[in-house]
């Protein structure tokens, strides 16, 4: 009897003990569908933590953690020691440097080289904290062991990473030698992969170095190739403080004001990035070369800012320096008293960080203890048990020692649990001042970060728009000023006036492509939808184009493929349309230099598919998506070679998305590309071609013009735009009579009998809105035809309800103003 109870008490314990253990996770959880189903949760939490790793580390490790506690009571290790890598890896993000070198050494003693990347990742982890806690000689064996397992996997970047990091280690131990040959060993893989940020950092590191050594001249050269590479891509604040350690060579080399220069033009290159930190020290340096050159009212006017600066950046060190110089500066002045309170600054900083650094270690060495404490005591229990166990004394004194044993690691567990929840409290305590300045901290690195990616696109676009912009406007100027030689050949005269009309006609693409990629970044570009005769549309592109080619001396040919018995009418915006195929074929001939352009359309039941096909230089695969970003030739040698703003395929790409299409692109370097384009074929028709050579005799006479009997009045202020229409018009034989604005032409309309009116929208005292609203009170069967300058989606339409019988836009198609003409006035009577 006294043995069943006892069985049962042990029993009843330990169930009891397993269930405050598992913390409240059912039984379910350990077998069938909620096993498998918790299997996915741990991975989904290895994966959030992974996800979180960079930008929120202490998520990152809540998530690991919680999913090494699941691993531990199902028994999944190989999950578990994966959870203590991440664990790890984050409280190296989180500088928890003891802990991090605890949960990574856990984790690799799971993993084996049949694992090479993973193994080589945790060896990598765990010599970078090793570094951090100055345990060098353990950091270089598993830098050294993460670089054979990366050459397994081909990890180039990885193995250049941990030579830059061993080098680092022989730098901190002012092994200056082995740190230039890790240093070179990891410049050397870099510039075969090509990273040019590590490599211009490496630059930087290698001129340290010669600095150090008094090589200066060895030491700019390195500057040199960094701020090189920085310029190129656009690290301003790199550059700032490639310039500053140039300043610091100078000083050295007592060339004061050379270094004054270097540091301050580092101080104006970081006040664009906002970077405050640097601030700071740039004008520390000012005050340092002009205290040398013994400018002291200038050196103490930046010491004083530069100390604003780092006590309002919470910096000990700028602070520190700055009340050292200070001190030394009214020294040199003769200011003792000044002086001496600045030493006394100086001093109780120092003795306060000592001091602070000094409570912290002693907190983490007593926390350890503490931790190291209970292990041993927990340890000894379990000793306890071991030993009692071998006594074999009956079967009651073995479940009264287990149940004592349980009892003891169960009280263990609780001291323990509470020891690491005092620890954790006194840890609080000690990061609490923090943070709020690492909030701070984290949001001026995201502005900073927003600041400087805004700065590089405008920095690439203003230089692209500056040479796209100074071609064309040079060719201009530059023939404008060849045509005023007095005995200039009538053919010279010809080519010099196609030469402005082509560099006129440049000019005006890049505007409307700046004016596109403005409406389409803003949202206000709007399609009109309406029946378009697709396959007539793609005739006059092929028209175009033939003139063009001949024009510019294209050398490829361009064949045109559509049915020649049928042509396709949906409902689209053609002048959209026209402008992505006109995109895409114009690039066409810019990078074919022989072969042949093939575009078309097809029929397909996913839509209308057009395609145009090129036999030019071709596009590398990794390539392919990023040509279709704003400015994406700006990151390549295409934009010397070719010419360009980078902007065409970025609007052809957002104007198909607004026609509900999509657009790619198929290619291989050196054997072509084919863009494709596929639009829905809303309300498709297809209509057989009915040719009539009755009405293409007719199109061909459709510019002779005779208007003896009309009278046309031009709006127009601009004496320029007046001189084109009158010499145009005036080859029709109409009379023209001229309003310098809009009050002019309202009064020539009551005065005369008008036919037709040409309306420029843009005039004086009156402009051409408010005009043909009074016009047409005067009579509304006056035809008025709006020309303007705006090239707005919906000035159009404005025009048009202002009682505009038509629109035209400037640059003038004159061919296209005489046809409107013609038809309007024959169509309306002014006397009706």
């Amino acid at each position: 009897m006294v043995r069943r109870i006892g069985i049962i008490l042990g029993l009843s314990f330990c169930v009891s003990l397993f269930h405050g253990l598992t913390n409240g996770i059912p039984d379910s959880f350990t077998t069938g569908v909620n096993r498998a189903t918790l299997s996915d949760s741990v991975d989904y939490l290895l994966h959030l933590s992974s996800v979180n790793m960079d930008r929120y580390p202490e998520h990152a490790f809540t998530n690991a953690s919680v999913a090494s506690q699941i691993c531990s009571k199902n028994g999944w290790d190989e999950k578990k020691a994966l959870a203590c890598k991440f664990m790890g890896e984050a409280k190296l993000e989180l500088e928890d440097y003891y802990q991090a070198e605890k949960y990574l050494s856990d984790a690799l003693s799971y993993f084996t080289e049949e694992t090479p990347k993973i193994l080589g990742d945790i060896y990598y982890l765990l010599a970078k904290t090793e570094y951090y806690l100055a345990e060098y000689q353990e950091a270089n064996l598993h830098y050294r062991s993460a670089i054979d397992l990366f050459q397994k996997t081909n990890n180039h970047r990885k193995i250049a990473n941990a030579y830059q990091n061993i080098g680092l280690i022989y730098h901190e131990l002012d092994d200056l030698e082995n740190a230039t040959l890790y240093y070179k060993k990891s410049l050397a893989i870099n510039e075969v992969i090509e990273n040019d940020t590590n490599t211009a950092g490496l630059y930087q590191n290698l001129g340290i170095i010669y600095y150090n050594n008094d090589d200066f001249e060895t030491a700019l050269d390195y500057y040199e190739k960094s701020v090189h590479i920085y310029r190129e891509l656009a690290d301003t604040q790199n550059i700032a403080t490639t310039f500053s350690n140039i300043g610091l060579i100078q000083l050295k080399q007592m060339n004061y004001e050379e270094a004054y220069d270097n540091f301050k033009r580092s101080y104006e290159l970081f006040l664009q990035t906002n970077f405050r930190l640097g601030q700071m020290w740039a004008l520390h340096n000012m005050g340092s070369a002009r205290l040398w050159q013994r400018k002291f009212d200038q050196a103490e006017e930046y010491y004083n800012k530069s100390l604003e600066q780092a006590r309002e950046l919470h910096i000990p060190e700028g602070i520190l320096s700055n009340l050292d110089a200070l001190t030394e500066l009214n020294a040199q002045l003769g200011k003792f008293e000044e002086a001496y309170y600045y030493q006394q600054d100086y001093t109780h900083m120092r003795d306060s960080i000592k001091a602070l650094e000094s409570k912290e270690k002693i907190a983490e060495l007593e926390t350890l203890y503490q931790l190291q404490a209970q292990e041993e005591k927990l340890n000894e229990s379990l000793t306890t048990i071991k030993r009692h166990k071998t006594q074999r004394i009956g079967l009651i004194v073995i479940l009264i020692i287990i149940t004592v044993a349980a009892f003891l690691i169960y009280l263990a567990y609780r001291k323990k649990k509470n020891a690491e929840v005092a620890i954790y409290s006194r840890k609080l305590d000690l990061e609490n001042v923090l943070v709020e300045k690492d909030k701070e901290l984290e949001l001026q690195k995201m502005e900073l970060q927003i600041a400087e990616e805004s700065d590089k696109l405008k920095s690439a676009f203003l230089a692209n728009m500056s040479h796209e912009l100074r071609t064309p406007m040079n060719a201009i100027i530059a023939f404008s000023n060849f045509l005023r030689e007095p005995d200039l050949p009538e053919t010279k005269k010809e080519e010099y006036l196609d030469h402005i009309t082509s560099a006129g006609e440049s000019l005006l693409r890049l505007i409307d492509d700046i004016i596109d990629i403005a409406k389409l970044e803003s949202k206000q570009l709007k399609i009109s939808i309406g029946p378009v005769n697709i396959s007539r549309m793609l005739r006059e592109l092929k028209k175009l184009f033939a003139k063009l080619k001949i024009k510019n001396d294209y050398p490829a040919n361009l064949v045109l493929s559509v049915d020649p018995y049928h042509d396709y009418i949906v409902n689209t915006d053609v002048l959209r349309l026209k402008q992505i195929l006109s995109n895409l074929i114009e690039n066409a001939f810019k990078y074919t230099q022989r072969g042949v352009i093939e575009f078309g359309v097809e029929n397909t039941t996913e839509g209308l598919l057009f395609f145009v096909r090129d036999t030019g230089i071709g596009i590398a695969k990794e390539k392919q998506e990023k040509i279709f970003d704003r400015f994406s030739q700006l990151e390549s040698e295409l934009n010397r070679r070719y010419g360009g703003t980078g902007l065409g395929l970025a609007i052809s790409r957002n104007l198909t998305e607004l026609l509900g299409g999509k657009i790619w692109v198929e290619s291989e370097p050196g054997k072509g590309s084919t863009f494709f384009i596929r639009i829905p074929a809303n309300d498709f028709r297809m209509v057989e071609i009915a040719y009539d050579p009755a009405n293409a005799a007719k199109l061909i006479k459709g510019n002779e013009y005779n208007w003896k009997e009309k009278t046309i009045l031009v709006a127009e202020d601009e004496e320029l735009n007046f001189k084109v229409l009158n010499s145009c018009l005036s080859k029709t034989r109409a009379k023209i009579l001229r309003a310098a604005d809009g009050e002019s032409a309202v009064n020539i309309c009551k005065k005369h009998k008008i036919d037709l009116v040409l309306m420029d929208i843009q005039m004086p005292i009156m402009d051409g809105y408010e005009a043909t609203l009074r016009i047409k009170a005067i009579n509304k069967n006056i035809p008025i035809i709006a020309q303007t300058s705006f090239a707005m989606s919906n000035e159009k339409e404005k025009c048009l309800e202002a009682g505009c019988d038509d629109y035209i836009s400037k640059p003038l198609d004159l061919e296209r103003l005489l046809s409107i003409i013609d038809r309007l006035i024959h169509q309306k009577s002014p006397n009706a």
